[in-house]
């Protein structure tokens, strides 16, 4: 079964950098450019993972993971921040939202893929 992840990002360079290095991993991608799509994407296709940038047009981001941990339904959905660095008291919210992990701008797209890996070996066991 291949697992699906839910790529919500508006820059097309990110986007296409991260679908180009996870999809060569065997797994399924979905994109968003926006919080409303990716909102939509993830009620219909209930993806394994969701990457989800910080600053998301239309729908927040904040808004998506705290609809994402209140509806039983897609709580064990896997949720991944990028965004630009943050101070240890907004990280530490945003953990409190209901994110797995939080991941920095300029970023090792090695170590992402690796960070993915590694949450989807625990979720397909």
């Amino acid at each position: 079964m291949t697992l699906h992840i839910l790529i919500a990002e508006p820059n097309r360079i990110i986007r296409d950098l991260l679908r180009e290095h996870l999809s060569a991993q065997g797994y399924g991608i979905l994109q968003a450019t926006d919080g409303n799509t990716a909102w939509e994407l993830i009620q219909s296709k209930r993806p394994a993972l969701v990457m989800i940038q910080v600053a998301l047009p239309g729908l927040s981001s904040r808004e998506i993971v705290r609809r994402i941990r209140a509806d039983s339904r897609l709580a064990e959905i896997g949720i991944l921040c990028l965004g630009g660095p943050v101070t240890s008291d907004q990280l530490v919210e945003w953990f409190k939202l209901g994110i797995d992990n939080y991941i920095v701008h300029p970023f090792s797209i090695q170590l992402v893929v690796a960070q993915v890996r590694a949450h989807l070996r625990c979720v397909d066991a």
